[in-house]
């Protein structure tokens, strides 16, 4: 069987369309969601305004870890778009979260977008899992600015993160940095 459509080029298809739809993103490959250690959604767009996911299914890809995938990819990501191989669309509409949307390959090559019964998934962060995906620099700067003690564990400071600010400031943090991966392996 020809995969005409593999994982490489559906994740091409999707930096281009996060460039067009958010062009003052930082585009991050397979972004890590937190401390889940192999939870990695295959892009993620950082913004001021929250991070921005796709997780893309390639010809031979499975449905199998999308339940899995939704509450941990949600925890991070405002949105999470899912960029299916045409050949495993109807697989994958009905195996995805239903607030995650789905990005769909038209015949010309473009992609076009189907939205989710939620498609902005904001209620379902975690803020103790955005804590996770600072670094500890960063975790110690937004303590400092919150005057409260800095323990990953806090409840405290995630009761006062809860006030909507920690997603801006985190996402603002996440936009700002510029090494997500080792030297050598810049962001796309």
């Amino acid at each position: 069987m020809i995969k005409q459509w593999p994982a490489e080029k559906l994740t091409a298809l999707g930096v281009e369309w996060l460039r067009a739809h958010r062009p003052d993103a930082l585009i991050v490959p397979e972004f890590v969601c937190g401390a889940m250690g192999a939870a990695r959604i295959d892009l993620a767009a950082i913004t001021k305004d929250g991070i921005f996911g796709i997780e893309v299914k390639g010809d031979g890809d499975s449905a199998v870890r999308l339940p899995s995938q939704g509450p941990l990819f949600s925890a991070v990501c405002s949105t999470v778009h899912l960029l299916p191989a045409p050949s495993l669309l109807e697989k994958m509409r009905e195996k995805r979260p239903p607030h995650w949307a789905i990005l769909r390959v038209e015949e010309d090559g473009s992609l076009a977008g189907e939205w989710g019964y939620r498609t902005y998934s904001e209620y379902y962060l975690a803020p103790q899992v955005l804590l996770n995906c600072l670094w500890r620099p960063e975790l110690l700067k937004l303590c400092t600015r919150l005057r409260v003690g800095c323990d990953r564990k806090s409840a405290r400071v995630c009761a006062m993160l809860l006030e909507r600010q920690w997603t801006n400031w985190t996402n603002a943090q996440g936009e700002t940095r510029r090494l997500w991966r080792p030297e050598g392996q810049a962001a796309a």
